[in-house]
């Protein structure tokens, strides 16, 4: 069907289109977080949104994990259910939440760690080993003394990060690395180990050496989890790390669970197949929370 636009949320503009349409008309409104009190859950906006419909489906499973106005404040107001994909989703994660999983890997790449260590913390019980790659690795390679450079990283994570290798032994980090001084399509790129990393370079992809190491713990997995490139994969001096992971990955006999954005945008990337993965999750953060067990706003409004 044709689906006509609409370059608002709320307001007399959505009203006046959508009350001139033909039965079975569809129409995508404007993003909601052009407004501030999307995030809040302002209680007038979320009614503003209301007025739009009379009934509410949720079907954004990557936001489920959010007290946004468009992801719970609506179920206070409209008769509210959840989407075919929030229920595919739940179904397929829902059994990655026991705690004797055998033969786990988890891969986690990105960019902050106070975003990912939730997920690190719940499954370092789980997990047999622990991969870490992209700009995340930079701040566990910092608190392991490591020159990094340029290099993006969270210096104050860096306590938090050597708490969690120590107390971790499974935990891998890069053992060499991928460096450049320019974030370009002509960036020239060189290989190095961690002992000879310059003061106006920066970490954008693993090495060769540490691929080979983690290709050899995803062989021997059965499950592997997956959320995050491994370097600065848009960029093609940069994008091997990501893309040979993938073609590990894409070899394995575990069965593979990807989420987020930039995983799922690298596979189209470059050009893998959804059907040599268990599952494609289309959602990041909210695929680790939830498989941190918890409780997602969203989820238990629908839920109740």
């Amino acid at each position: 069907k044709e689906v006509h636009f609409i370059e608002d949320c709320i307001g007399e503009k959505v009203k006046e289109k959508t009350n001139k349409a033909e039965p079975r008309s569809v129409f995508l409104l404007e993003n909601t977080r052009f407004y501030a009190e999307e995030k809040t859950c302002d209680d007038a906006f979320t009614q503003a949104l209301a007025e739009n419909g009379d009934i509410f489906v949720n079907d954004a499973f990557g936001t489920i994990h959010r007290s946004h106005s468009s992801t719970f404040g609506l179920t206070k107001i409209l008769p509210s259910y959840a989407g075919l994909l929030i229920e595919k989703e739940v179904n397929e994660l829902s059994p990655f939440l026991k705690k004797d999983i055998q033969g786990l890997c988890l891969i986690v790449g990105g960019a902050k760690i106070d975003t990912k260590i939730g997920v690190l913390s719940s499954f370092q019980n789980k997990a047999e080993n622990i991969l870490i790659g992209g700009a995340l690795a930079n701040t566990f390679l910092a608190a392991d003394k490591k020159e990094v450079g340029s290099s993006l990283m969270q210096a104050d994570k860096t306590d938090l990060a050597r708490k969690f290798m120590d107390e971790n032994p499974k935990l891998m980090i890069p053992s060499d690395l991928i460096l450049g001084t320019e974030i370009s399509d002509q960036a020239k790129a060189r290989v190095s180990d961690l002992s000879d990393i310059k003061e106006n370079e920066m970490i954008l992809d693993l090495g060769p050496k540490s691929i080979e190491s983690y290709s050899r713990i995803i062989e021997k997995a059965k499950l592997v989890i997956w959320n995050g490139p491994m370097g600065l994969y848009e960029k093609q001096a940069f994008a091997s790390g990501t893309k040979n992971l993938i073609k590990a990955l894409a070899k394995s006999e575990a069965k593979v669970i990807v989420g987020g954005g930039d995983s799922i945008d690298s596979l189209k990337k470059f050009k893998f197949s959804e059907n040599d993965f268990h599952f494609i999750s289309t959602g990041g953060g909210a695929m680790l929370e939830f498989l941190e067990g918890k409780e997602l706003p969203a989820l238990r409004a629908l839920s109740s």
